[in-house]
């Protein structure tokens, strides 16, 4: 299915701003032997040769447990990407992308503790470019932007700053164009559409980990990596499901307490004899549902 002769290429890599961290799956796959520089080459139809210098920042969020869930890399000095993978939507990528931008900068603009920005002369800065990869539920759009003028309290035509997010979905079952031009993101979403599909039916993460391990490496899927790292990608991918569950617990327990709020609210309300149509408009609630409180 995929033409792989990039991968004899030896596209200098230097890791820049290390320090103890936990990398999710994704991070620490595509940050090494080149892959997300070809993610990149995927996403853009750009080619980089035997001269290209890639430069690896880790400096991005953190989740439990100290956790990373993103890539900054520099290509050839002129070029700052940040990657960065989600299971659940958020519009307010751009903000946080922000923030990465600016750490950066502020970082890149250092020389011997010495701030160039204050210089007469022009600090030439590395392009930024923002792309997340969706890997949560299913029903997400195949690619969706978001810009930071879209939190704007006030809109206007013209804006002193821009930010643009795109993000595109690699869930395994949405057969995308780009996991067809991507033989990593691809043998990633594979791997992790394996651990979802065991786990909806043994809902024991370790042994959903294990028989998605065994069938990647049985269909030739990931097989370098997971043979070198096989205990790493266990551990990576147990803390990454176990987080994901811990959110998907928190905002249930955030919804049932929103409930039992509106409920204690409905309740007054009729007690101070509220008209339940009033009631009703204030809520949003049927009026069987306000007559059954």
């Amino acid at each position: 299915m995929f033409e792989d002769n990039i991968g004899q290429r030896d596209i200098r890599v230097v890791r820049t701003g290390d320090r103890e961290y936990q990398n999710n799956l994704f991070t620490d796959y595509l940050g090494r032997d080149n892959r997300a520089l070809r993610v990149y080459e995927a996403l853009t139809g750009n080619e980089y040769d035997d001269s290209t210098e890639m430069q690896i920042y880790n400096m991005g969020s953190v989740l439990y447990n100290d956790l990373y869930n993103d890539l900054s890399f520099v290509i050839d000095g002129k070029l700052v990407v940040f990657f960065e993978d989600q299971t659940t939507p958020n519009p307010n990528m751009p903000v946080r992308m922000l923030e990465y931008l600016s750490r950066y900068y502020e970082d890149y603009t250092k020389r011997d503790g010495k701030a160039l920005i204050f210089s007469k002369t022009l600090v030439r800065l590395p392009k930024p470019e923002f792309i997340v990869f969706y890997n949560g539920e299913a029903g997400q759009k195949n690619e969706i932007e978001y810009r930071l003028s879209d939190a704007f309290e006030q809109v206007t035509t013209l804006t002193s700053i821009e930010l643009t997010v795109k993000v595109y979905n690699i869930n395994y079952d949405a057969h995308t164009e780009l996991l067809a031009k991507s033989i990593e993101l691809h043998d990633y979403a594979s791997l992790i559409h394996k651990v979802k599909h065991y786990l909806s039916e043994s809902n024991v993460i370790g042994t959903a980990i294990a028989l998605a391990v065994r069938d990647s490496i049985a269909e030739g899927v990931m097989v370098k990596y997971l043979k070198e790292r096989r205990e790493e990608t266990y551990s990576m991918l147990m803390t990454q499901f176990v987080i994901d569950e811990q959110i998907k617990a928190a905002r249930e327990d955030e919804r049932i307490e929103a409930e039992e709020r509106q409920k204690a609210s409905v309740r007054r309300m009729k007690a101070k004899g509220y008209p339940v149509s009033d009631i009703a408009e204030i809520t949003g609630l049927s009026i069987e549902e306000i007559e059954a409180l």
